[in-house]
């Protein structure tokens, strides 16, 4: 009898959880009025406001994530984070394009110089789980275009190199792989505009010595939303920048543009039938900018200088 008794008050405290786990399942909100909450915990987080403070908390990491291979999810507080839209859940993979990007270019070298015209064209996609069993499609259409050339200036002695694309959603094809797809409050993927751009001038003084200079940048686009209470995107304004002048502050910015400018040499000092010795230097300054936030509303930016030394064995390449 005491086993049964106790088996009864353990079924009828399994069917209050599933009434409590059922009635949490499909209660709104109090976050964000487009959250549908999937756990028990919203309950913890509504009654203790220091809870929802931390789940507020973004992460120090800029980029967005680019491709979304997850199902996403709501999660009560976390629609601001910038890296990811609403929540996800690693436990269900999906597919974050439902094609391959396709690529065109059409290359034509006349008399003097070579030169390309180039198009691109990306399927950025999410999934949004609703509710428990629920979920829908999103897929955006992005894409791009852009031309490139090497122009002789002094044959077999000096050549100019230009180069540039500009679109939507095609970050992650520049050098500094910049996100090119964040994600709207309702889990929707929304391309983030883009410019990449290169120039450069390598010169041959003599048969071992080459020498060279290049200048690119990349920008990344903007867009937010959110209310200051609960935001997200890319570059929104609520987050904290004011750190970002000294070591150890809080610096939550987002990249909004990349530079970079780079001299350097080759010197190919042997070269035999066993194939080619060469050591070379180069110098590079690179700066990183960020969106403006209400606190910066500049944008904060860095610098660095990087010298590097290389020494290299081609074998066979004589």
């Amino acid at each position: 009898m005491v086993l049964v008794a106790a088996l009864a008050v353990e079924v009828r405290r399994e069917r209050q959880r599933v009434r409590e786990t059922e009635r949490v399942l499909h209660a709104d909100a109090d976050v964000h009025p487009v959250a549908r909450m999937h756990c028990a915990a919203h309950e913890v987080v509504r009654r203790d406001p220091r809870v929802l403070q931390a789940l507020r908390a973004p992460p120090l990491m800029d980029a967005v994530v680019e491709a979304v291979p997850v199902s996403w999810q709501v999660h009560p507080g976390a629609h601001h984070v910038a890296r990811k839209p609403p929540v996800t859940n690693n436990s269900r993979l999906y597919p974050n394009q439902i094609s391959p990007d396709v690529i065109g270019k059409l290359a034509w070298d006349p008399a003097w110089g070579h030169y390309e015209i180039e198009g691109m064209l990306t399927f950025p996609h999410t999934h949004v789980m609703t509710s428990v069993g629920h979920g829908h499609n999103d897929t955006a259409v992005a894409g791009g275009g852009g031309a490139s050339m090497i122009l002789p200036l002094i044959p077999h002695k000096m050549e100019m190199h230009l180069g540039g694309v500009v679109g939507k959603g095609i970050g992650r094809y520049g050098g500094a792989f910049l996100p090119g797809v964040t994600v709207n409050e309702l889990g929707q993927p929304i391309p983030l505009f883009s410019a990449i751009a290169s120039t450069g001038i390598v010169g041959h003084p003599t048969k071992t010595i080459d020498v060279y200079g290049y200048f690119g940048m990349q920008e990344s686009g903007r867009s937010a939303w959110g209310n200051g209470q609960v935001y997200g995107g890319y570059g929104s304004p609520y987050l904290i920048n004011a750190g970002c002048s000294y070591e150890g502050g809080i610096c939550q910015g987002m990249t909004h543009r990349i530079i970079e400018g780079t001299i350097g040499a080759w010197w190919r000092f042997f070269k035999g039938r066993f194939g080619t010795v060469e050591s070379g230097v180069q110098l590079i300054y690179a700066q990183r900018k960020l969106w403006s936030s209400y606190d910066e509303p500049k944008g904060a930016k860095t610098d660095l200088s990087t010298l590097m030394l290389s020494f290299r064995y081609l074998p066979f390449q004589g």
